[in-house]
C-alpha cells in the first residue's frame, strides 16, 4: 500500500539543522521587511525560534524587538491556558449536571416501577372479581 503524500511543504518539516542550511540561502533571496516573520511564516516556526536562527546565521536584531515578542509570547501562552482550563470546567461542570441528571432519572424510574407493580396488582385483584363474575350470571 502506497504512504500518502503530505501537504506540508517539505521546508515546513525541516528540524533547525536543516532550517538553518536552507535559511543560508533563503535570506540572500528574501525581499520582505521584517526577516523574522519572514523566516517564521517561510519555515513554520515561532518567531521567537526564528529569532534565535536568524542571530546563529549572524543577524542583528533589535532588543526591544525581542523583549516585545517574548511578551506577546507569554501572553499567547497564558491565554491558551487559561482556555483549557475554562474548558476543562465547563466539561467538569456539564458532567456533574449529568450525573444529576442520571440520580433524578433513576429516582423517577424506581418510583414508576413502584407504580407499575402497584397497577399489575390492581390488575390482578381485578382479574379476580372478573373470573369471579364470568362464573356468576348476572341479571343485566
Amino acid at each position: 500500500m502506497k504512504k500518502k503524500k503530505s501537504n506540508t511543504p517539505n521546508r515546513k518539516r525541516f528540524k533547525k539543522p536543516a532550517r538553518l542550511d536552507s535559511a543560508k540561502y533563503w535570506i540572500e533571496k528574501y525581499e520582505g521587511k521584517n526577516i523574522v516573520k519572514g523566516y517564521a511564516n517561510w519555515y513554520g516556526t515561532s518567531k521567537l525560534t526564528a529569532v534565535n536562527e536568524l542571530k546563529i546565521l549572524g543577524i542583528q536584531i533589535d532588543e526591544n524587538y525581542i523583549k516585545q515578542l517574548e511578551i506577546t509570547e507569554e501572553n499567547i501562552v497564558k491565554r491558551n491556558r487559561e482556555k483549557k482550563d475554562q474548558k476543562a470546567l465547563f466539561k467538569k461542570i456539564e458532567n456533574d449536571e449529568i450525573e444529576n441528571i442520571n440520580e433524578y432519572s433513576e429516582e423517577s424510574h424506581s418510583f414508576d416501577l413502584m407504580e407499575e407493580k402497584i397497577e399489575n396488582d390492581f390488575e390482578e385483584k381485578k382479574c379476580l372479581k372478573c373470573i369471579i363474575c364470568d362464573d356468576e350470571e348476572l341479571p343485566f
